[in-house]
């Protein structure tokens, strides 16, 4: 099941994700021309794109493009900014891992975005394909990692804010390139192995599955 049910108002998933005004068309330094699918809500207000949202946990096996990849993190990765300015909120310790089975230029294996947007390839897990049986069959999985502990108690909530806020952020930018999504609010302990080995003390806590849905596969 969805972490938020269909039923609840557009609204309230905007107040959580604290975003209140549409995507963006323009992305900066996301050029149309690099392969990337358009972004196809086109000023759509954001409450649109909330209604439309369904959990999907069947997906088709076409690969989705490195640009079009390249652009959901993007932009989820500017929300995330946008809404704890690094001037003002310091760095929580957010890790992002992309476990890519199935995507056109990347290839398959684990990754994690880059401050310039390039994808850098952590090598080819065991587990990789494992992810399908615990969450869906999905080509791309977004793994958003913290450290509690590393924050301390008093700010452990809102490091858990942020990464629900982050993952959320990706579904909904997932959206808007005609991408769908399921989001789980459990981590998987071989992902959690892996990120304490890439950071110390790093926890895997929240994974977006992504794709393209296949016919009738909505639940809600």
């Amino acid at each position: 099941m969805p972490l938020i049910p269909v039923d609840v108002p557009a609204e309230a998933l905007a107040d959580l994700v604290r975003r209140r005004a549409p995507f963006p068309r323009v992305i900066e330094g996301y050029a149309p021309d690099d392969g990337a699918a358009e972004p196809v809500t086109d000023g759509v207000p954001l409450a649109a794109v909330l209604e439309g949202r369904r959990s999907v946990r069947e997906f088709t096996e076409t690969p989705v493009a490195e640009a079009t990849l390249r652009a959901v993190l993007h932009r989820a990765t500017r929300a995330q900014r946008d809404q704890w300015p690094v001037d003002r909120h310091p760095d929580p310790g957010l890790r992002l891992l992309l476990a890519v089975r199935r995507a056109d230029g990347p290839g398959r294996g684990l990754f994690t975005p880059t401050p310039a947007g390039d994808l850098l390839p952590l090598g080819v897990p065991d587990w990789l394909d494992d992810l399908a049986d615990v969450y869906a069959d999905a080509p791309v999985f977004a793994l958003v990692c913290g450290d509690p502990a590393g924050v301390g108690r008093e700010a452990a909530g809102g490091l858990l804010v942020r990464i629900g806020a982050l993952g959320y952020a990706i579904w909904l930018a997932a959206r808007t390139h005609g991408l769908e999504c399921a989001v789980f609010g459990a981590g998987h302990y071989l992902v959690r192995r892996e990120a304490a080995r890439l950071r110390p003390g790093a926890r895997h806590l929240f994974t977006v599955a992504l794709g393209h849905p296949a016919p009738s596969t909505a639940v809600g």
